[in-house]
């Protein structure tokens, strides 16, 4: 994780967002507004011996939200690493070493691309696998039948696909153990 190239990095159109950190805190013009709002900032902040809480306006994922202008509302972690660390580069994430989506403390957080942000979830057992994802169409003991019952020419992918409701793909993947990895 963090190392990252620029071929790795999305070229979608960023959020406002993106665009509202630029102008606040790279523009000349807002330069004498800066300390103002970093001092905003921290005052919304309850610092302990471990993570730095935010207090302030909290979004229903549990991160936090840092008002700027009438309309801006901008994530509070990203806020922290740009006063802490400096600009975040065009694309990329801020993501917590601590796993606490309140905390701001700019030591706790990094910069990473979404596979990054997904690596750091799979490793930590914070992302659903198999039946516990609410999107998963199988279960393991399908998983488990679908190896079994695969024979190259005789009970391929398709068919197998057909009889789980799948895509010939999916069942390749799972036959090779490129998904479902935690299925033996």
């Amino acid at each position: 994780m963090g190392g990252y190239s620029k071929t790795m990095v999305s070229h979608k159109k960023l959020p406002k967002s993106y665009y509202i950190e630029k102008k606040i805190f790279e523009n000349p013009q807002w330069k004498g507004r800066f300390n103002t709002l970093r001092d905003r900032f921290w005052s919304k902040v309850l610092k302990t011996s471990n993570c730095w809480e935010w207090i302030g306006t909290i979004h229903k994922r549990g991160y936090g939200h840092f008002k700027v202008g009438r309309d801006n509302n901008l994530k509070a972690h990203r806020v922290s690493y740009i006063i802490g660390k400096g600009s975040i580069p065009t694309g990329l994430y801020v993501l917590h070493h601590c796993d606490n989506p309140k905390c701001v403390r700019p030591s706790h957080l990094f910069i990473g691309t979404q596979r990054d942000n997904i690596q750091d979830a799979v490793s930590k057992s914070r992302m659903h696998q198999g039946e516990k994802n609410h999107t998963a169409k199988i279960t393991v003991k399908d998983v488990k039948e679908i190896r079994l019952k695969y024979i190259p020419y005789k009970c391929g992918c398709k068919k197998l696909g057909r009889e789980y409701g799948l895509a010939e793909r999916t069942v390749h993947q799972i036959v090779k153990g490129q998904i479902w990895k935690h299925v033996k």
